[in-house]
């Protein structure tokens, strides 16, 4: 969720000997590297696209990629019906999204997955698992093959969470529906302006043009920044000590790069994903010490960054999704191979290694074609 980063730091534990993997063939045009004592949910896996990629969208427990031809394909967990093929069935390899084929944005969510598409409207597919659809109360059924959102028309982006997603229109405006939003389908009144939106669990933020980052909904680590732990459905302004230019929201975190090239998280901490050296929760932004030239964000249960062209990340750890053949998590930025576009969620990380090639490193979920 979010955009990269990445940052001149020193590793906060000692290099590594990476484990011992073996290679095993993926459908749709790869092969899956694991480690040979890991289990069946972790490694890593590329995949080779028919096209070349637009654009790259990491879900819960799969990944969706916009090619430059306007069509949707995605893989993985298949069985609320997120990979949009109209089955309910999960796979291996790429399937095409049923009827889509003139997406301008994607984004995979817990379960769930929606794009913008030519005219302004957002079309969804799929469910949120455990929580409400991304319609719930707002008139949008779950489907395994997209269904458009009830009064969107001049949508520009989308941002899907595990438990929310929310819609950003052409005057700057924010609409979110799912159990984030309190189970309805809302705009966000007192908002406008705004560029950049991003989704977390259950919580979301708006970056405006001014630079401020505006967040709303759950809040139980402290990921709205407003020195709270109480849940906000009306947006609270996070207090920032300069304009910000991005945000990257993770599952209970949020960072936001500033316009100096620092970055500042805030929220749960408990996988290091802060960057502090700490595991200890912050409510209000905290900067992430030595990095500096940042350009971009990414946040799961982990946190990725780019600086200087280097890729450096940070977190969970638990199914390698830090991309350095571990299994240790890094309370502060630790290097990573990672060299082109990229895209996380929760405990997966994906990138770019070609422009019609995607790895994906973390959870990698068992799949039955």
């Amino acid at each position: 969720m979010g955009m990269l980063l990445a940052g001149g730091c020193t590793r906060s534990h000692p290099p590594e000997e990476p484990p011992e993997r073996e290679r095993v063939i993926v459908d749709g045009g790869g092969e899956r590297a694991s480690n040979r004592d890991d289990s069946d949910l972790a490694g890593c896996a590329t995949w080779v696209a028919p096209v070349d990629t637009a654009q790259l969208s990491v879900g819960a427990n799969h990944v969706c990629a916009l090619g430059v031809d306007g069509r949707v394909r995605c893989w993985g967990s298949g069985e609320g019906g997120q990979l949009g093929d109209g089955s309910r069935t999960s796979s291996r390899g790429w399937v095409d999204v049923s009827g889509l084929s003139d997406a301008r944005r994607v984004s995979a969510g817990g379960g769930f997955t929606c794009a913008v598409r030519s005219d302004g409207s957002v079309a969804c597919w799929g469910g949120l698992g455990a929580g409400p659809r991304p319609g719930s109360g707002a008139g949008v059924a779950a489907s395994t093959t997209p269904e458009p959102v009830p009064g969107l028309h001049d949508a520009v982006d989308v941002a899907s969470g595990a438990a929310l997603a929310c819609a950003l229109d052409a005057r700057g405006r924010a609409r979110c529906w799912g159990a984030g939003a309190g189970g309805v389908q809302a705009r966000l009144d007192g908002l406008s302006r705004l560029v950049q939106i991003d989704a977390g669990y259950q919580h979301a933020c708006g970056l405006d043009r001014d630079g401020a980052v505006h967040c709303w909904g759950g809040n139980d680590a402290g990921q709205l920044g407003d020195g709270s732990r109480e849940r906000a459905l009306a947006p609270v302004r996070v207090p920032l000590d300069r304009p910000a230019v991005a945000i990257a929201t993770g599952d209970a975190h949020t960072c936001a790069l500033m316009n100096d090239g620092t970055l500042s998280c805030w929220g749960s901490n408990r996988y290091g994903q802060l960057g502090d050296g700490t595991t200890v929760n912050r409510l209000t932004p905290a900067s992430v010490a030595g990095l500096t030239d940042v350009t971009s964000v990414h946040a799961g249960r982990h946190t990725c960054a780019v600086t200087r062209g280097q890729t450096l990340c940070w977190g969970e750890n638990r199914y390698g999704e830090l991309y350095d053949g571990t299994r240790v998590p890094r309370a502060r930025p630790h290097a990573t191979p990672i060299a082109g576009r990229m895209d996380v969620h929760a405990v997966t990380t994906c990138s770019e290694r070609a422009a019609d090639t995607i790895e994906c490193c973390g959870r990698v979920t068992p799949v039955e074609r």
